[in-house]
């Protein structure tokens, strides 16, 4: 679980509503995409479970709880945490772009493991030295993605896959969305998905979750500034998802950085 907190109430009961829209929407096509594009995973989203408003009793059960710098009142939401990438990722991005004389305190930092990636395949690093000393928030760049040979077409399959939930699915606009690697919990015998045959011989079956065990994907999340989209229609394409594709920040590939995906 976690809490994001603000004072705009319109913007976070938006986020609120449209987080679960959006979760709604990808639940409901998971395994009907999954058997259409076997080799690409599909994008997550987290569940927004709660809403409380400025003046709620929340304030009043959980504000010492705050961190003293974090303490002024607003809006409120509490929804599902994204776990992080998994450790050996998190050294391996910091052994290959930290400073060498930084990257051991880097790895024993704590606020290093809260590491989500947020992938920019529309944007290369600039010619000058990129210094790296924090990975929240990590940019991982396309001709980085491509440096640690990850597959710059399946990501961009899977950010495909989730703008067509986004559009067509939950019926949203995508304005100012984050797309980022991160990881969750192996569910094990993948939550019964494929039933054990009664002919088979009996065995043990779990439906638990495997902490120790990650599965690292795309996450979509942060609604606050996305709209609904009513009637898909050709003017409200032009006029709703073109702009929001083109103002985001650079996560999808563009024509003219590198001439494509390849």
């Amino acid at each position: 679980m976690v809490i994001k907190k603000g004072g705009d109430v319109k913007a976070l009961w938006n986020d609120f509503c449209l987080t679960n829209k959006v979760y709604s929407a990808f639940l409901k096509v998971k395994y009907l995409l999954q058997d259409t594009f076997p080799t690409n995973t599909i994008p997550r989203s987290p569940r927004a479970s709660q809403f409380f408003l400025p003046n709620s009793d929340f304030w009043y059960t959980y504000l010492d709880r705050f961190p003293p710098s974090h303490r002024k009142v607003g809006a409120v939401i509490e929804m599902d945490r994204i776990l992080p990438l998994p450790r050996r990722i998190r050294e391996g991005l910091i052994d290959r772009y930290f400073d060498e004389d930084t990257a051991d305190d880097a790895k024993n930092d704590p606020a290093n493991t809260a590491c989500l990636v947020r992938v920019y395949l529309g944007e290369n690093e600039s010619n000058t030295l990129q210094a790296y000393d924090s990975l929240l928030n990590f940019p991982l760049r396309r001709n980085m993605v491509r440096d640690l040979e990850l597959d710059v077409l399946q990501l961009a399959d899977e950010m495909a896959i989730g703008l067509a939930v986004l559009h067509w699915k939950a019926g949203v606009d995508a304005m100012d969305v984050e797309f980022v690697l991160g990881s969750s919990s192996v569910m094990t015998e993948n939550r019964l998905r494929k039933a054990p045959d009664p002919d088979e011989e009996p065995r043990s079956v779990s439906d638990a979750l495997a902490f120790v065990e990650r599965d690292v994907h795309i996450w979509v999340l942060d609604l606050d500034k996305a709209k609904r989209v009513v009637d898909m229609t050709l003017e409200s394409v032009v006029r709703d998802l073109v702009p929001a594709f083109l103002g985001n920040d650079p996560y999808f590939p563009r024509p003219d950085v590198d001439g494509g995906c390849g």
